[in-house]
């Protein structure tokens, strides 16, 4: 199963409900990684 964001909106939604602070995590250089099931996928903090 992939997960595929839209948007950014989409990814900000998702990383607060998971309770990440996304621009502490790119001001590190760190990915975020979004869970379902046994699916990880690695989305780059760049926006």
């Amino acid at each position: 199963m992939k997960i595929k964001f839209r948007s950014k909106k989409e990814v900000k939604a998702v990383c607060e409900l998971l309770g990440l602070n996304i621009y502490e995590i790119a001001s590190e250089g760190r990915f975020v990684c979004g869970v379902k099931s046994r699916v990880c996928r690695k989305m780059s903090e760049k926006f």
